[in-house]
């Protein structure tokens, strides 16, 4: 399976588990007409090649003290690939993506206090080489918002 080889088979799939990611091969066969040993098959062969995860969401802002933030990061050197795979291993790292506009990198954290954002910013990210100065975004609504 090429990279953009997904035909309207894997799509129609990945489509029908966007919707319920628990939803039985069977009943997906069902609605696209195909067999479930097909949805199967592509599905392992989707997940196995990186196209699909598929995972528990939550909606992050229905627990009371929890933060999502956004932290803009410029950078020393661009030197992004290197710095971008130090900070994804740090614990509260949802995503971390190499952007355009006025930051190099944009990352984005969920947290369950103040304390631990603090930590994140002050202690793990600031221990990066490379990182010359960040600027948060906390989130204090969303609409639609999962992680």
């Amino acid at each position: 399976m090429k990279k953009e080889g997904l035909d309207h088979t894997d799509k129609a799939i990945i489509k029908e588990l966007q919707k319920n990611g628990r939803e039985s091969y069977k009943n997906i066969a069902r609605k696209l007409n195909i067999s479930d040993g097909t949805v199967r098959l592509r599905t392992e062969k989707l997940i196995k090649n990186g196209y699909l995860k598929i995972s528990a969401l939550i909606n992050p802002l229905y627990f009371e003290n929890s933060i999502i933030a956004h932290v803009g990061i410029n950078l020393k050197n661009r030197a992004h690939r290197e710095i971008m795979e130090e900070i994804s291993k740090i614990d509260p790292v949802i995503s971390v993506q190499n952007v355009t506009g006025r930051y190099d990198i944009l990352v984005e954290i969920y947290v369950n206090s103040r304390k631990d954002l603090r930590k994140f910013l002050v202690e793990e990210l600031s221990a990066i080489k490379g990182i010359t100065s960040t600027e948060s975004f906390i989130c204090l609504e969303a609409i639609d918002k999962w992680i």
